[in-house]
């Protein structure tokens, strides 16, 4: 009978342990997005909602959990997280961006829309609590015919060393087999476009991705963009 080193399986844990697994995207498109889509000229592209669940490391100072499953942040995490998702607003802007000749609408410029924002007091959380009348009034003061509004969640559940040293001991333990390495980073992203003119939701997209040591949450999120806008609903008919 074969005998597998303890090197072997450190090696065999290193390497899965960068793997990365992804969920089953949700996709919904509106049955009438086609007859509504003629009328569209201008989308604004939202900042984020970005939080964190349970899985976060905590940190000396943080706030408590709370009983939802996301963290509690205090004011000072919370302008951190408004950061981030002016951070992912700007990635997904970007996106757009490189396929916008292929696209039937164009995108306002972000910097535009939040100091639109900024004048109606609107913060990164607000916008996917707003009902419909609420949308088609925010879509007024910003002068698109379309919100895009989007929330990115994000865990780290283990640290690096904890996940490499658990995938060892079960590999010792199972006799050198190592049969699925601790996934030690998640992320989802949401997306959704409303219609500006009645606040009724078009389209959205919903996708995950976890992975180990080396993917970031963030890393992981920046994923899922690339993959959503690349399905973005706007695209030009093919001649």
């Amino acid at each position: 009978m074969r005998t597998i080193r303890p090197a072997t399986i450190l090696v065999v844990a290193v390497v899965t342990l960068f793997l990365t697994g992804c969920t089953t995207a949700t996709v919904y498109t509106s049955p009438d997005f086609e007859a509504r889509r003629a009328d569209h000229a201008t989308v604004a592209v939202l900042p984020f909602a970005v939080a964190y669940t349970t899985g976060k490391q905590k940190a000396e100072g943080d706030d408590e959990e709370t009983a939802t499953g996301e963290v509690d942040a205090g004011e000072a995490e919370e302008e951190s997280l408004e950061a981030l998702g002016r951070g992912f607003q700007e990635d997904f802007y970007a996106e757009l961006l490189q396929d916008s000749g292929d696209y039937t609408v164009s995108f306002q410029d972000t910097g535009e829309t939040n100091a639109r924002l900024e004048q109606v007091g609107e913060t990164h959380r607000s916008y996917r609590d707003m009902d419909a009348e609420s949308l088609s009034k925010l879509a007024e003061h910003l002068e698109a015919d379309v919100l895009l509004v989007g929330g990115v969640t994000l865990d780290r559940p283990a640290s690096a060393g904890a996940a490499i040293a658990s995938t060892l001991i079960t590999g010792i333990l199972s006799g050198g087999v190592l049969t699925a390495a601790p996934q030690t980073a998640a992320a989802s992203v949401s997306v959704k476009v409303y219609d500006g003119g009645d606040g009724v939701l078009l389209w959205s997209f919903e996708d995950g991705l976890s992975g180990g040591i080396g993917n970031s949450p963030e890393r992981l999120s920046r994923q899922l963009m690339k993959r959503i806008a690349g399905r973005f609903p706007y695209l030009a008919p093919r001649q």
